[in-house]
């Protein structure tokens, strides 16, 4: 199975520091968030899913391994992006919501775009943007 990059937020519930999915806030509140891989067994994996809006549609693409903590994406048009997978520095790096897509023992990792710019650009430009999998909620823990 192919492990996936997932858009999670900053938890909005009192005394749950930590990450969730937007759907799982307040209210449903828009906050901005970030990408995400979760890590089990200790290293990344080589390669993971990688949703993107083009045109209007949902496409996946793969975020694969260059070198160390490296990858890339290669879209079918040939345009390359380059991300660096690393620890969180700041707040929580713990899954504090109730999907069963990410176990609260799970160790995330932030999905940090190399050149933010050319993400930017991608939006602007070519209607391409990476959105990361979210989940519905259909199966929640409890």
């Amino acid at each position: 199975m192919i492990e996936t990059v997932f858009y999670l937020v900053i938890s909005d519930r009192d005394g749950s520091p930590g990450l969730i999915f937007p759907r799982e806030t307040k209210n449903n509140d828009f906050r901005i968030g970030q990408w995400f891989i979760v890590v089990k067994g200790g290293r990344p994996k080589e390669r993971y899913a990688f949703d993107v809006v083009q045109n209007g549609e949902l496409i996946t693409y793969y975020l694969v391994l260059i070198r160390n903590n490296i990858y890339q994406v290669t879209t079918k048009q040939g345009q390359t992006f380059f991300f660096r997978i690393e620890p969180r520095r700041f707040w929580s790096n713990r899954y504090v919501g109730r999907s069963k897509m990410i176990q609260p023992d799970d160790i995330l990792l932030i999905v940090q775009p190399i050149d933010p710019d050319a993400l930017t650009n991608a939006a602007e430009k070519k209607k391409f943007f990476f959105v990361g999998t979210v989940d519905n909620l259909k199966e929640q823990i409890g």
